[in-house]
């Protein structure tokens, strides 16, 4: 095809960058706002409670995991011991 590896990855980058414009300038009309910078702090504080509640459930389910886990070695222990 001729195309280097780094170009086709600058060309896919400029494509994701033009599409999160996109993207962004769309929920600006929407949200009303008049700056754009306005509504990437919005979408930068929403990443981040999004990313923040990601890792609170991960931590709940790895809990419960670890919990399961101590209580089928003590099953076991009772059961063998």
């Amino acid at each position: 095809m001729g195309y280097q590896n780094h170009r086709l990855t600058d060309k896919t980058r400029e494509e994701e960058y033009f599409r999160a414009m996109a993207i962004i300038a769309t929920i600006q009309d929407l949200l009303g706002h008049e700056h754009v910078t306005t509504t990437q702090r919005y979408c930068r504080v929403v990443n981040l409670k999004v990313q923040r509640d990601y890792y609170k459930a991960m931590e709940a389910v790895l809990r419960k995991a670890q919990d399961e886990s101590m209580e089928r070695s003590h099953e076991w222990r009772d059961e063998f011991c």
